[in-house]
């Protein structure tokens, strides 16, 4: 076994983060001649529109129009099992998923990486709820 000297020192991991603050200062920006929120603009199918989108909260009729796909990813906790419940802390910061595995996950909800995992069911979770006590 021969020595090689120490080993290179390893590069950080880049972690992608996400900054929602320009859709809420579009939409801002864009509601201000609006009487209402459906007089505001639609979106072109276009990937120059990505600039013009909005926060969920303001199209309540149809929030799926806000989603932006390019940027999905998938995050894998420890135990792997579905998510079927998740709900967002009220800063935004935060999210906590309910599992298929009876586990529950609290996330980072800027990077996307997870805090804590707690297995308090047996069975399924099915629903979350989230209180202030």
């Amino acid at each position: 076994m021969d020595y090689e000297g120490p080993r290179p020192p390893r590069r950080p991991a880049v972690r992608e983060a996400i900054d929602f603050t320009p859709t809420v200062v579009q939409f801002f920006g864009s509601t201000i001649h609006c009487r209402r929120l459906s007089d505001s603009p639609a979106l072109l199918a276009h990937p120059s529109s990505t600039r013009d989108l909005l926060p969920p909260f303001a199209t309540r009729e149809s929030p799926y129009d806000c989603l932006c796909t390019r940027f999905l990813k998938c995050c894998v906790s420890k135990s792997r099992g579905t998510v079927n419940c998740l709900q967002w802390f009220p800063d935004g910061r935060r999210l906590i998923t309910g599992t298929s595995n009876g586990d529950f996950t609290l996330w980072d909800g800027i990077d996307f990486g997870f805090f804590d995992l707690k297995q308090l069911n047996h069975s399924a979770v099915g629903a979350l709820t989230r209180t202030h006590s």
